[in-house]
């Protein structure tokens, strides 16, 4: 594993960075593997009950301590009971009991990795805040753009104008991952904007990095048709990576948005990754043609069946040039959709997340500078994924030392973003055209802005969705 040591660092980082360097060694890997398999041997022993109160007591702990108040902690709160009602825990005790012990090893291995490792580096990072190379508010999670390409145009794609360039290569994606780690990140979201999958060299250097990475925990998003057998048995041998496969509805809407066959294909890559041990999950698109297929009993049991352990909803977001008037939900399409997903949440099996109702109940992540998004293709890192916008200035550069997210996140406009010093509403979801003025006007405070041609076309659509009266949240519900 090759983790960046620069003596400029602070202590916490460079005792962090040793400490997983050397728990992540060939060595270190073979003796905890040998210790989760012989633990493993004792499985049928194992008082799995008392292991899932344990387990959930310290979840809850951690969600009621003093730090509760932050979106995370909200989270935490708020999932907990939906954590449990899903069976999650009862799932993750069945593979470890009916896989084989090598696979079972490997999982287990990983879980307590990223449990203990990143606990430990958030307290290592907490007693140095504001530090060279520490944030003055530590990560929970980084979104970040890899893939510059897609061999589908899905309709209402918002990454779709916003591609090309040059994939990042092994070392950089490296890099790019240990900032966001160094800087408190548990998990690392592999995003857009294209499918990570088209070129088998660059998707085995991906891995090749999530796997030098056992306690950091990545999902990555993905159409799914590239998925062989020799690609499904290498994800399954990583216990840190949840795939996220799009499927977009039953077989003809999927096919309607992403090509004749292509839900026979997705059924297929999932079939594989089921049989190999793989993690992996759904997410799918809502939209005014979806809402009601999407949120039926019938396609939420066809998920389960091919092996899915979460599903992920994201409403359409109204930032693709084309598609609004089709795929936006009005008001009533919207209370009727939030009335039948919140129907779902008692389904035992799968936990169930649609990304606007947590970030209603929980507050904006970016504004609390618990999340931040990362263009990998071009450097550029900006607060949040939805208005991805920041001072040009605010880059990682191909010449980059180790420790520049760091002082980043303590720019001047990430500062004024996270104390909001522009009115804004608690999320861009609840209103993107006051969201984007709050961010143009921030970007004028802190020149060199970027990209003053692409947030005008923003503006523009959020200005159209709007006179189109489309809600992201009913109407009683905007803050």
């Amino acid at each position: 594993m090759t983790l960046r040591k620069e003596s400029s660092l602070p202590w916490p980082v460079l005792g962090y960075q040793e400490l997983a360097r050397r728990a992540s060694s060939p060595w270190a890997r073979r003796a905890s593997l040998w210790l989760t398999r012989g633990a493993l041997r004792l499985r049928s022993l194992l008082p799995g009950a008392l292991l899932r109160r344990a387990l959930l007591g310290w979840i809850r702990m951690e969600a009621a301590c003093c730090r509760s108040g932050t979106p995370h902690y909200k989270f935490l709160q708020r999932y907990v009971e939906r954590f449990e009602r899903a069976g999650i825990l009862d799932r993750m005790g069945h593979f470890l009991k009916a896989q084989p012990a090598e696979r079972a090893s490997r999982r287990l291995d990983a879980w307590l990795r990223m449990g203990v490792l990143g606990t430990l580096r958030h307290e290592l990072l907490n007693l140095r805040l504001g530090a060279p190379g520490v944030p003055p508010r530590l990560l929970m999670e980084a979104q970040i753009a890899l893939s510059p390409g897609c061999d589908l145009t899905c309709e209402g794609c918002y990454t779709a104008e916003d591609r090309g360039g040059t994939a990042p290569r092994r070392e950089r994606i490296a890099y790019l991952f240990d900032e966001a780690i160094s800087c408190g990140a548990f998990g690392i979201h592999i995003i857009g904007k294209g499918e990570p999958f088209l070129s088998p060299r660059w998707a085995g250097e991906l891995l090749d990095v999530i796997e030098e990475r056992p306690h950091t925990f990545f999902t990555l998003a993905t159409h799914g048709m590239h998925i062989d057998d020799a690609l499904a048995e290498r994800l399954g041998r990583l216990g840190n990576l949840l795939l996220l496969i799009a499927v977009d509805g039953p077989e003809e809407m999927h096919d309607a948005r992403r090509g004749a066959g292509s839900h026979r294909r997705v059924r297929a890559a999932m079939a594989r990754l089921r049989e190999h041990g793989a993690l992996f999950g759904f997410s799918c698109m809502v939209s005014a043609k979806s809402h009601q297929a999407l949120t039926s009993p019938e396609y939420l049991a066809s998920q389960e069946e091919a092996g899915c352990a979460v599903g992920i909803f994201s409403r359409y977001f109204p930032l693709a040039s084309s598609g609004l008037q089709d795929l936006a939900l009005g008001a009533e399409e919207l209370l009727d959709y939030r009335r039948r997903f919140d129907a779902l949440q008692s389904h035992r099996g799968m936990l169930l997340m649609d990304l606007d109702d947590v970030e209603q109940h929980t507050g904006c992540h970016s504004r609390a500078g618990e999340s931040i998004y990362i263009d990998g293709i071009t450097g550029q890192v900006s607060p949040c994924l939805r208005v991805p916008f920041a001072p040009a200035d605010c880059q990682l550069e191909p010449t980059s030392a180790p420790g520049r997210l760091a002082e980043l996140l303590g720019h001047p406009y990430f500062v004024a973003y996270r104390d909001r010093s522009q009115r804004c509403p608690s999320w861009c979801g609840a209103n993107l055209e006051e969201e984007l003025q709050a961010v143009r006007t921030l970007l004028d405070q802190h020149p060199p802005s970027t990209s003053p041609r692409s947030i005008a076309s923003y503006e523009g659509r959020a200005r159209d969705a709007a006179r189109r009266r489309l809600p992201l949240l009913p109407p009683e519900a905007h803050p």
